[in-house]
């Protein structure tokens, strides 16, 4: 018999216009509201395009309602915890996500998880390109 499954909350953007969906497999798989353990997912966050703007993404956390939140990703997009979530990766301007090859679980919680990042729109820079960190 098979782990329980893992819920997935709604993730939080701020600052920016965004639509988050979470998939499981691959980038474009199928779009899931719940996962098992063994799942590879992917968070995807599609932002409506600003012209000379950038997304960034940054400052993920992941929780549940009875743990303190537990930071995964920094202020540069990149990965504290290398074994649980990716760096962030840009499609494009506007479009960005998260791999997280092993879902999470707190130990002593319900089986709700919630990711929230920080989304903001940068000014391009004088080439009008996006800088982004490289981790």
């Amino acid at each position: 018999m098979g782990k329980p499954p893992t819920t997935i909350s709604k993730v939080k953007a701020s600052f920016a216009n965004c639509k988050i969906t979470v998939s499981k497999d691959t980038l474009n798989g199928e779009v899931v509201v719940s996962a098992i353990l063994e799942s590879i997912l992917f968070f995807k966050i599609t932002c409506l395009p600003i012209i000379g703007y950038c997304l960034h993404i940054s400052n993920c956390y992941v929780s549940s309602s009875d743990t303190l939140s537990y930071k995964v990703i920094d202020t540069n997009g990149c990965s504290v915890e290398k074994d649980l979530f990716d760096d962030v990766v840009y499609l494009d301007d506007y479009i960005g996500y998260i791999r997280n090859p092993v879902p999470v679980k707190f130990r002593n919680s319900n089986d709700t998880i919630t990711l929230s990042c920080d989304t903001k729109m940068r000014l391009k820079d004088k080439f009008r390109t996006c800088q982004n960190v490289t981790c």
